[in-house]
């Protein structure tokens, strides 16, 4: 399915992704696993932040998923789009451009700029269904809006080969 779609998996391997900035105390590992265990969602995303990192615990991708999706489920916004990262990479999970669009797609719903951005990607390029400039413009303008970059970047190359859109 995926073959049919060469520019998207592109853009995305290729994708502006930079590591995603998080303050994780290495020091804190161990009480961020205790309010992780307890319920609490942000320290659930640190502690998957922490092992994903090798911060204060031994480096485990899997487990650092695991972690994501909890707090992703209860609606962490930058878990879902660690999910939307590890699906879209094949980090620890099979990779899976649907799986990848539906995490991308509640964060960008939650107003994360980068989410937008590759949710954008995802309509420019007809990852998960057909191309749709209007629904890509739309996305690459909410990010543009807060300042991600690649969104102007993209809303200008839309223009340039879209010039009717």
């Amino acid at each position: 399915m995926y073959d049919r779609k060469p520019q998207a998996i592109t853009a995305f391997k290729m994708g502006e992704r930079k590591p995603l900035e998080v303050e994780v105390d290495d020091g804190l590992a161990d009480e961020y696993r205790e309010k992780a265990e307890a319920g609490d969602v942000d320290a659930q995303f640190r502690f998957g932040k922490c092992l994903e990192t090798g911060r204060g615990v031994e480096q485990d991708f899997k487990a650092a998923m695991q972690w994501y999706e909890k707090a992703a489920q209860k609606g962490h916004v930058d878990s879902q789009h660690a999910l939307g990262v590890a699906y879209a990479y094949g980090i620890s999970v099979p990779q899976d451009f649907e799986a990848a669009f539906d995490w991308y797609k509640r964060a960008a719903d939650q107003g994360h700029a980068e989410a937008q951005f590759w949710v954008g990607v995802s309509f420019h390029h007809g990852l998960i269904n057909e191309v749709d400039i209007s629904r890509a413009i739309r996305w690459y303008t909410e990010a543009a809006e807060q300042g991600y970059h690649p969104a102007h970047d993209a809303i200008a190359e839309i223009r340039r080969s879209h010039p009717e859109d």
